[in-house]
Order: structure tokens, then sequence, then C-alpha cells
């Protein structure tokens, strides 16, 4: 190109008037794709149940049909200098449902008179342990009735006035 059709198209180009409708159209897609995505994410956390800080749960009707066996703890050091703790243990479907969701409640007490420490979160079942623990959610492989399975239940932050005891799991929701 010569330095001549630089010019000139340079020169058409200010003279060409703005189309405003087509940004404010474009706008308005934006906008409504920014509104679609904040009402479809208000739905999906307006569904999940609102469990006040520490509250605990009242059991799930079908709870008494899950029995929670061979309960272990075990701790490692985290990356951040903190430590995780693990709680292992067993399932087993008394019932007569398959059960394809789990939620605890696991109640870390104290002995200095505070509130213990109230985890709420899905059950997760071991999948397999070699060459690593690799957990699942009960959805992938459903509880069938008589059928037993390993958990476990892993937290990142157990409180400091924890008094070292096997914290209490509650069934507080069954799918």
């Amino acid at each position: 190109m010569s330095g001549m059709d630089l010019r000139d198209e340079s020169e058409q180009l200010e003279r060409e008037p703005i189309d405003w409708k087509a940004w404010v159209a474009a706008a308005s897609v934006v906008a409504l794709l920014i509104v679609c995505g904040v009402v479809v994410a208000h739905k999906h956390y307006a569904a999940q149940p609102k469990v006040p800080l520490g509250a605990i749960l009242p059991l799930d009707g079908y709870a008494g049909n899950l029995t929670i066996t061979g309960i272990e703890l075990s701790e490692t050091e985290a990356f951040g200098g903190g430590r995780m703790i693990y709680v292992d243990g067993h399932i087993t479907n008394n019932g007569e449902r398959t059960v394809t969701g789990i939620t605890v409640q696991t109640i870390f007490a104290n002995d200095v008179l505070m509130p213990p420490q109230v985890e709420t979160m899905p059950l997760m079942l071991v999948r397999t342990r070699d060459p690593e623990v690799d957990l699942e959610a009960v959805s992938k492989d459903p509880l069938k009735p008589g059928d037993s399975r390993e958990f476990r239940l892993i937290f990142d932050h157990v409180t400091r006035e924890w008094n070292g005891t096997y914290p209490e799991i509650r069934i507080v929701g069954v799918q």
C-alpha cells in the first residue's frame, strides 16, 4: 500500500458516522446475559438450605436406617502450616430405599464452655485407597438397601478449643 492509500482510507473512516444502534444493541445483549446469570445464581443459592453458623439441625427422617460404624480419626499437616483432620468410617443402609445423597453435620466438642464447632457437608464415599484415597459423591454409586461403604470427611480447619474426642456425626439430609 502506498502512503496515498492509507491517507484515503483514514479520511474515509473519519467521515463515516458511528453506528450507535449497533453499540446499544451489543450493550443490551451483554446486560441481558449478566441479568440472566444473576437470576440463575440466585435461584441456585436460594434452593440451598440456610444453616445458621453453629446451628445443629434435626436428624433426617431416614437417618435411623443409616448406621455409621468404625469411626477413625487421623491428622496431617496442611500446606499452610495448619492441620487436616480426617474422619473415616463405614455407613450401612439398613432401610428399604436407595440413597443417592447424604448430608452430615459433624460436631467437634470442647471443654471450655463454648459452643462446639459444627460443620455441615455432603458425605463422600471412598472410591479407592491405592495409590491414594479417592472420594466420590454418594450419587456416583448410590447406597442400595443392605449396602455398606467406607466414607471420609475432611476438615481443613478445626478450632483449637476442640477437645480431641471423636466428633459426633449426625445425618441431617438424605436423598
